[in-house]
């Protein structure tokens, strides 16, 4: 026999080597066990939603004829699963402009969240339908798709792009609690 052999057949009947299997066996026990708890650890925390309520926007410098700037901007507020907000988006060097600010203002913006996407419809007034799309959160970022981006999509609101979580916006007499809570 071979020495490899010979030292795992003699662990194997000798008393002297029982106490090193029982070490062994609890340590493989209690590592299996930290990896569960782990793993139930990392699904727990990827499982959570994040929180959409915010600012977000996305600039076109110097768009147009006039080379203005072009906006696409998003106000929302998340509540539970769901989201309610307004919007605001310009093109051609705000030449169009399509925004939910006017003098009696609705949300214009809603949808439901689940986890980091929240699926988004908005009411345009560029626009007869509903534009629905997908908006994923990444943190400070935001990536926004349109579902159809040829079906019926007005100029003022991109069929897809990265929009950046940027700090509280005053939209004066505008209260998005108050007005998403009707």
């Amino acid at each position: 026999m071979s020495e490899k052999s010979l030292t795992i057949s003699c662990c194997r009947t000798h008393l002297r080597c029982a106490p090193v299997r029982r070490k062994a066996k609890r340590y493989v026990g209690e590592m299996i066990v930290r990896i569960l708890m782990l793993l139930i650890l990392i699904s727990a925390t990827s499982a959570a939603a994040e929180d959409f309520t915010g600012s977000w926007s996305i600039v076109y410098p110097q768009n147009g004829i006039e080379q203005h700037d072009d906006y696409f901007e998003l106000y929302l507020i998340q509540q539970g699963n769901e989201i309610c907000g307004l919007h605001f988006g310009s093109a051609r060097g705000s030449a169009k402009i399509d925004s939910s600010f006017g003098s009696e203002p609705s949300p214009t913006v809603s949808g439901e969240v689940e986890k980091n996407m929240a699926r988004i419809e908005i009411n345009s007034s560029q626009s007869v339908a509903p534009i629905d799309g997908v908006f994923v959160h990444h943190g400070v970022f935001g990536s926004w798709r349109v579902n159809d981006p040829g079906k019926d999509r007005p100029i003022t609101i991109p069929a897809s792009a990265e929009l950046k979580s940027v700090p509280p916006v005053d939209l004066g007499s505008i209260d998005l609690k108050e007005l998403c809570a009707q």
